[in-house]
């Protein structure tokens, strides 16, 4: 999978998957703890359920029918965690979340993160993503683990019509050693249990294909509640 991922949630969802074992449809568990510094507050509840199935993916306008399940790399180039416009967010603690990989054989690929976060944590992080993402924000360099550079420039925001209590989506374009990819990113929040989503393409990414993704997580979303 490549490097390009919400520059905001790398290294939290690397720290998730650093310990995962593979479950059931592609999905992992885990429950590291973070050894350079405590973790303010803790998930409480198990947020598996919340996660979409590879069936319902293939399901999704725009996306191809052929997606698998997929590893998700912990590791390699990561990129320095920065909001959508280039803001420094503070990760809640995403030590019990969970998570699933996606790719096809013509290069699309994603995954999905689900974590159930404290009420402050919830609307603290929510809040926090929503303010940073505006219409018009000029690209931006970010510096990941591996020493590279990597800039991101926000293409569009997709408006979301869902049954959640908070969604927003965005897509964007990622340069990494002169190779562009297309990126969609979407932020779900459902009373307190968190989802996000990376959608990554060699072939732009249209906005139905985005608000389609994001109507499927949230459906299950809601169902898990």
């Amino acid at each position: 999978m490549p490097s390009t991922r919400r520059v905001a949630y790398a290294i939290a969802a690397s720290a998730i998957l650093a310990s995962c074992t593979a479950g059931h449809n592609g999905t992992h568990d885990s429950a590291p703890t973070n050894t350079s510094s405590p973790p303010p507050h803790r998930a409480s509840r198990d947020s598996s359920g919340a996660l979409v199935t590879i069936a319902e993916l293939r399901d999704v306008s725009g996306l191809p029918t052929d997606l698998e399940a997929q590893t998700i790399p912990t590791s390699g180039n990561i990129p320095i965690p920065r909001g959508t416009c280039g803001a420094n967010l503070n990760q809640p603690n995403l030590d019990k979340g969970r998570a699933i990989g996606f790719s096809s054989p013509t290069g699309t690929e994603g995954y999905e993160l689900t974590a159930a976060l404290s009420a402050l944590q919830a609307k603290t992080y929510m809040n926090q993503v929503i303010g940073n993402l505006r219409a018009g924000c000029p690209g931006y360099t970010i510096h990941t683990t591996a020493g590279y550079t990597e800039t991101l420039v926000l293409k569009a925001i997709v408006n979301l019509h869902t049954n959640v209590g908070q969604a927003i989506a965005y897509i964007a374009d990622t340069t990494l050693l002169g190779q562009t990819t297309h990126t969609a990113e979407v932020d779900l929040l459902q009373q307190n249990t968190y989802a996000y989503l990376v959608l990554t393409s060699a072939a732009p990414i249209t906005a139905l294909t985005v608000q389609s993704l994001a109507i499927t997580a949230a459906n299950q979303l809601a169902k898990s509640r």
